[in-house]
């Protein structure tokens, strides 16, 4: 048949061919998949695990992965060392971590309040192995994690994927409740303040028909990325859904009111330019407080209960006008 070419060789031509023909073809070569020889591949070195981390098991920062400093760093609930955890039971300079002679790392014990417990061990200097259970305070333990420049990189990239909002930077609503649930837990017990605000940019949708969904999702970054410079390292922001933010800060109902007030005044500050035209944007922030009710007072509202009443104080900032901060009250906004 014209056109097509058999691949395979043909009864007959093997039978024509001569035995002095085939005595002097050279034979193919051959290769022995079965031996490495010359044909295998050395593995690639494997990289020093110089690098370590910490795994937050436990405590109000559980989950996280902090990265150490190539050359070590302090740990403590300060927001200005290079290791910091929030934990009001761990100390503003709690304890260093050092390289040690042998290139690995060390703790060493601050004089914090708590102390430090390797392994449930009370130390004052310890070289740190790996897996090492470090115990800060009465809510904080972590885990250590040598690793090498790789995994540290793959480490930091998963925790953003997992935590963060593509579009806004803040974290997602799924962490951000998780979060929630631990700062929610730790002042029940603890009986400290506590506020949820929940931030709505004014006038969104009209943004949005008028310029379009992806001018409008600039503008939202826009938000995401003020926001993230206005919170103090102890607060939490997250995007709600939306165009609402969300923030819970460890701030009684006046401060938690004030810092609503001071939001409001940084974002109209900054407008945003979307397509040649300059946006001055406004938000609403509704605000509610956790309480600490005796034992006659009506109960204290759930985590989620905290939440719905904070948006429930945001729609009564938008009825009386937007651009204001306004407070959750069981006598106007019933018990939502």
């Amino acid at each position: 048949m014209g056109g097509t070419t058999d691949l395979e060789p043909s009864d007959d031509a093997s039978d024509d061919a001569t035995p002095s023909q085939a005595a002097s073809a050279p034979a193919a070569p051959t290769m022995d998949l079965g031996t490495t020889g010359d044909f295998s591949v050395p593995p690639s070195p494997q990289p020093s695990r110089d690098d370590i981390s910490l795994l937050v098991l436990s405590g109000p920062c559980s989950g996280l992965y902090k990265k150490v400093p190539d050359q070590g760093g302090v740990i403590g609930r300060d927001p200005d060392v290079e290791i910091p955890i929030i934990d009001p039971g761990i100390s503003r300079e709690h304890a260093l971590l050092e390289r040690s002679e042998s290139g690995g790392f060390r703790i060493i014990d601050l004089d914090s309040r708590y102390g430090v417990y390797v392994e449930a061990e009370p130390t004052k200097r310890r070289d740190l192995v790996d897996g090492d259970r470090i115990q800060l305070s009465g809510e904080t333990v972590l885990r250590v994690r040598y690793q090498d420049e790789r995994e540290s990189e793959l480490l930091a990239r998963m925790q953003e994927t997992l935590t963060r909002d593509a579009l806004t930077t803040v974290h997602n609503r799924r962490y951000f409740l998780e979060r929630l649930e631990q700062e929610y837990a730790y002042a029940r017990r603890h009986r400290a303040a506590l506020s949820v605000m929940l931030v709505d940019v004014d006038y969104f949708k009209r943004i949005n028909d008028e310029y379009g969904h992806v001018e409008g999702d600039g503008v939202l970054a826009h938000i995401g990325q003020m926001l993230r410079k206005t919170v103090r390292t102890e607060d939490l922001v997250g995007r709600y859904g939306g165009d609402e933010f969300v923030i819970a800060t460890r701030l009684d109902e006046k401060a938690a009111v004030a810092f609503g007030q001071r939001i409001s005044r940084i974002i109209r500050s900054r407008p945003a330019t979307v397509e040649g035209d300059t946006l001055h944007l406004s938000v609403s922030v509704g605000v509610c407080t956790l309480t600490h009710p005796q034992p006659k007072d009506p109960p204290a509202p759930t985590m989620m209960e905290l939440v719905s009443r904070a948006d429930s104080a945001l729609y009564d900032a938008k009825r009386q006008g937007r651009d204001r901060v306004a407070v959750w009250a069981r006598q106007t906004t019933g018990s939502a």
